[in-house]
Parts: C-alpha cells; structure tokens; sequence
C-alpha cells in the first residue's frame, strides 16, 4: 500500500516565522524547534527580559496591553522597585510622547492585526502626519541603536544590510497591500535607546522600487512555504545555552545538557601577527 503523503501544516506566515526559517535554512538554528514551536504550535516561547520590556516600553508609549488583555509588567528589582531600565523605559516613553507632538503624529489605533491569505502582521500603531492620513508606526526599545557593526544594529547607512531588521517593513508593507489595496503603504520607526535617556530618532522606510521588492518577497515566500511543507524533515542541531531556553527541553531527545566538545586547531607555532608572540 503506498505511503499517504502527510499533508503540510497550515500556519499564518510572520516576519518572525520567516526569520526563525533563515535561521535553520541558511545559519545554525534548530529544525526541531522550528518545527515543534513555531509551526505545528505544540509549544509556546517565553518572552525574553528584553523582548517583556519592549512590550512595558510600548505600553507606556501608546496603551498597547499585551495580547490576553494584560498590561505587561513594569521590571521590578528582588525589592520591588523598578529597575534602572524600566526607570530608562519612562523617560523614553516621554521622549516618544515629546517626538510624536513635535512632529505632529497623531496615534490612531494600536495593536492593528492584519491578514491576508495565511500572512499575519500585528502593527504597532496607526498613525497620521502631516504628509499622510494614514501610516504604519513600529516601537523599538533596542540597546543597538547607532551600532554600526551588529547585525541587528540601528543606523541609517547599514539599514539596508539587514535583512533581519528591513524584512518587517517589507513584509507589513506587503500583507496591507493585499488586504487593503494600499499601494506602499508608508512605514516609520520609533527608535529609541535602551542604554541611555537621550538617544532617539525617527525614520521613515522608503522602498526605492516597491514593485521590483514585493515580487522579490513573492518568490521569497514560495521557498519559505516549501520548507515549512517538509518540516517533518526538519534535523535538529542542538547546543546547550539554546536548548536550556527551550520550552521543549524535557521532552526533546535531542537536547543538550552540557556543551559538545569542540574541535581546535594549531597551525603555527606562533601567530606572525601578534607582537607579543615574535621573537625578541
């Protein structure tokens, strides 16, 4: 009798989905997860302490609750006081307030989820300008605003760089085009620091030929939804410090409990390079 094919899982396609997919398609991260957690939805992740004080961050700026209707938690220290970054967090929720007025922005609706066709976004807020009666606005509480050099860095000359950063406009942009026939929708960030109390800026995404990247994103989401109709194929690649966050770890198989021993090489006796290993 032949082997009935097991049909593909049905999941609304994110710009977290997508990235999560990069990660095992073309870097180390694990299919096992990527398969259990954010595909077949068997398990849930807990939010980081970074990602629990961008919600905190956000509420203080537009109201935004979290997704079960609560209001996300101030950091509090082991006395119950707030905690240097949630005392930060306040100040730059007052910048935010200060910019938006400056600016004259007007917030409109938050929490705005929209889908098309299997393809979710959850925008922080509806906005209008001076030049647009309507535009997308997303919060960032990052510690990397003005790094040049990490991949998640802020800056505006290596923005376009980032794939793991400049996918979510390009993605928002997309699904409210085809929900709402809104041809380039325009899309601004709020970016403001997590280290400190006075950096903070706004940018506006322009896509340079929106057409030319939506098609690109098209043929980009045809591979991502290849790859999720085989994530029964999916190999995993544990490594401790990620598998101790994993929310399946005592159920997976595969998990590691102490680090793998690595391999190391020795090529020279000295590194000609480093002065302090010349000889005299």
């Amino acid at each position: 009798m032949a082997k009935q094919k097991t049909e593909a899982p049905k999941v609304n396609i994110s710009q977290s989905l997508i990235k999560n997919i990069w990660d095992y398609a073309y870097g180390d991260g694990c299919g096992m997860a990527l398969r259990e957690i954010d595909i077949l939805k068997k398990y849930t992740r807990e939010p980081s302490a970074a990602m629990k004080l961008g919600q905190y961050f956000e509420y203080l700026c537009t109201g935004q609750v979290l997704r079960d209707g609560s209001i996300p938690s101030m950091p509090q220290t082991t006395k119950g006081a707030p905690t240097a970054d949630a005392k930060r967090a306040v100040i730059q929720s007052n910048n935010f307030k200060k910019m938006l007025k400056a600016k004259g922005i007007e917030v409109h609706d938050v929490g705005v989820v929209e889908e098309w066709e299997g393809h979710k976004v959850v925008l922080d807020a509806l906005i209008s300008t001076p030049d647009y009666d309507q535009a997308i606005l997303d919060i960032k509480f990052s510690g990397l605003l003005g790094d040049r050099w990490h991949d998640m860095g802020w800056t505006p000359e290596t923005y376009d760089y980032r794939h793991g950063l400049k996918i979510q406009p390009i993605f928002y942009k997309y699904v409210y085009w085809k929900a709402h026939e809104v041809y380039d929708m325009p899309f601004y960030y709020a970016i403001h620091s997590s280290k400190n109390e006075t950096d903070y800026d706004m940018w506006e995404v322009n896509i340079v030929n929106f057409e030319r990247v939506m098609e690109e994103l098209e043929n980009e989401l045809v591979k991502v939804k290849a790859l999720i109709a085989e994530a029964d194929k999916f190999t995993p690649r544990p490594e401790m410090k990620r598998c101790l966050k994993c929310p399946m770890f005592s159920d997976c198989l595969f998990r590691e409990e102490v680090p793998a021993t690595k391999s190391v090489s020795v090529f020279n006796f000295r590194d000609e390079n480093r002065p302090d290993t010349k000889a005299s």
